[in-house]
C-alpha cells in the first residue's frame, strides 16, 4: 500500500509541476519590461526635479499628469500647454 494514488492523478501533477517552466520565459519578459519602466521613469524624475527651481505654480501642477513613461516623451506639463494653445475658444460674449 505504499502508492495508493491512482496513475492517472500523478501523471496529471506531474505534468502541471513540470509546465511551470512554460511560463518561466513569460517572467523573464516582465521582469526586464519592469526595469526599462523603472530605467524611464528615474530619467524622467531626474529631469522633472532638475526643472523645479525654474517651474512656476502652473507647471508645479502639471507634474502630477501622467508621466512620459507613457506617452511621447515629452513632458506632461509642455503638452498640456501646447494643447491648451491649440484650442481656439471664442468669447461668448
Amino acid at each position: 500500500m505504499a502508492n495508493s494514488r491512482p496513475k492517472l492523478e500523478i501523471g496529471v501533477e506531474r505534468v502541471l509541476f513540470a509546465s511551470r517552466w512554460i511560463l518561466a520565459p513569460f517572467y523573464l519578459g516582465m521582469v526586464v519590461a519592469l526595469a526599462v519602466i523603472l530605467v524611464v521613469f528615474v530619467r524622467a524624475l531626474v529631469t522633472d526635479l532638475a526643472h523645479i527651481p525654474t517651474m512656476d505654480a502652473e507647471q508645479a501642477i502639471l507634474l502630477t499628469l501622467p508621466d512620459r513613461s507613457v506617452t511621447d516623451g515629452q513632458p506632461a506639463a509642455d503638452r498640456y500647454l501646447l494643447r491648451v494653445r491649440e484650442l481656439r475658444v471664442e468669447d461668448p460674449c
